[in-house]
């Protein structure tokens, strides 16, 4: 065998049955890592959400209101129709 034959039989190495199981093994701890740090912002986002609409959720509410009434006032002012009376 020369040295170039040498180097043809390096060029065509072929990885292992255990390498194979080792590269699965480690790729599969990476997709493990990533969907759990994905689940993990996912929850964070979500409670961050949560307490910003209980924190803001009357705000919400109050300037909801001033502007339905608002428009129910430009509504009366021109038609004569009254939008916040009830009918019973």
């Amino acid at each position: 065998m020369t040295a170039n034959a040498k180097i043809e039989e390096d060029d065509e190495y072929e990885l292992s049955d255990i390498e194979i199981q080792q590269i699965k093994e480690h790729n599969q701890r990476r997709v493990k890592r990533v969907v759990a740090l994905v689940a993990l912002l996912m929850t964070l986002l979500a409670l961050g959400l949560v307490a910003m609409s209980l924190a803001f959720g009357n705000k919400i509410d109050l300037i909801i209101q001033k502007n339905m009434e608002k428009k129910a006032a430009e509504v009366y002012l021109r038609t004569g129709i009254n939008l916040t009376e009830h009918h019973r």
